[in-house]
């Protein structure tokens, strides 16, 4: 029922506030020129529509106690170094993609970007 109510606040653009938790509220982000990184596109430059989202401010309650528990550490069932891995490889990924993208000659002239990466 809290969250029904929630949504339901949230869809007619009210500000949900939970005193010590936080507050829910609705943002818009205006419409956008950005250059793809994948896809049929990479490299040109798309419009991305104007959008609205949630957005989460934490009440100060809640602050203090995040900074309270800095230095515990929860795991997900994954080992760290695993963890570390897999976010290398993500991020390797996504470099590789950047530079495909970002390495082409674009139709007005610019000039690609060249970088150089080391994979160990």
């Amino acid at each position: 029922a809290v969250l029904d109510s929630l949504e339901q606040a949230l869809t007619e653009n009210d500000r949900v506030t939970l005193v010590g938790f936080g507050t829910f509220s609705v943002r818009e982000r205006a419409a956008r020129q950005m250059r793809a990184i994948a896809g049929e596109n990479a490299g040109q430059m798309i419009e991305v529509a104007a959008r609205k989202y949630v957005a989460f401010k934490a009440g100060s309650s809640l602050e203090q106690k995040v900074r309270d528990a800095r230095g515990k550490s929860y795991s997900l069932g994954k080992p760290t170094s695993d963890r570390t891995y897999d976010n290398a490889r993500l991020l390797q990924r996504y470099l590789v993609s950047f530079l495909k993208a970002y390495s082409r000659e674009s139709s007005n002239g610019t000039k690609p970007i060249s970088l150089w990466l080391k994979y160990g």
